[in-house]
């Protein structure tokens, strides 16, 4: 299916109260797909890993501290980026500042304001389930799944391993906070480097309205690549048609003698 001679590396960028761990085995799906390139989940400070940590208070800051990792981690570009929801709003953010970084930037399921309605950014029943849900670890997760994912034949398997999650890695009330005053605030950039951009979005996302992944495509001018049934949690419902978006959309990377440094 894709082209094996890519290379670099794709970096995922989960969204606002999620980890690294919530990618599942897509990670290693991905690999599979391009064994010649590294992947790399990366965690946000306040979750999954680095769960004691205080989460950035900016999108601005979530650049940085991504990029903090992946120094760490010995990596260079070129990287793609895979961001999905706020993890979208950091992939637009790291285009902006650091365009010469970045092969692709693959936003799924984001949103920015500006350009999108505030009850189209967290629908308004979404946002009353998930605060009436808030303070009890197992209501959140449930929730959580039944407004991001339509795909329900692995509901209590995934449900498990979130639970574990949640658990494990706690999430600070104060760290999402910051986190959602961060994506909040977020409103898209001015891009030079459009052609890398590739906005992805789920026809039947019930947590964040599509029609704003259609006004992000839109004020870029970019096309849309929608999927037919799937939820907020595309890599989630249907990993084999977000891999091949990939691969329609990629190419190998070209020889570049002096690749720059994170």
């Amino acid at each position: 299916m894709p082209d094996n001679a890519v290379a670099g590396s794709w970096v995922l960028l989960r969204g606002l109260g999620r980890c690294a761990h919530h990618w599942g085995e897509f990670p290693q799906r991905l690999q599979a797909n391009y064994p010649s390139a590294r992947v790399h989940a990366l965690d946000l400070p306040g979750l999954g890993e680095r769960c004691h940590q205080s989460s950035p208070a900016s999108i601005d800051s979530a650049v940085d501290a991504y990029r903090a990792q992946l120094r760490e981690l010995g990596v260079s570009a070129p990287l793609r980026l895979v961001g999905l929801s706020m993890g979208g709003m950091v992939a637009m953010q790291w285009l902006q500042r650091y365009p010469q970084e970045l092969s692709q930037a693959f936003v799924i399921n984001s949103s920015a304001g500006g350009i999108c309605r505030w009850q189209q950014r967290m629908r308004p029943a979404a946002l009353a389930r998930l605060l009436a849900a808030s303070l009890s670890p197992a209501r959140r997760e449930h929730s959580v799944f039944d407004l991001t994912c339509n795909a329900r034949d692995q509901r209590d398997a995934v449900l498990a391993q979130w639970l574990d999650i949640a658990r494990q890695q706690p999430p600070r009330t104060g760290n999402l906070l910051r986190q959602i005053n961060a994506a909040r605030r977020f409103t898209p950039p001015a891009l030079a480097a459009t052609d890398k951009l590739v906005i992805v979005a789920s026809s039947g996302d019930r947590l964040v309205n599509p029609a704003c992944s259609a006004a992000i495509a839109a004020h870029y001018r970019r096309p849309l690549r929608l999927h037919p049934w799937a939820g907020h949690d595309l890599p989630q419902d249907d990993p084999d048609w977000l891999l091949q978006q990939f691969a329609d959309t990629t190419t190998a990377t070209p020889p570049c003698p002096e690749r720059p440094a994170l």
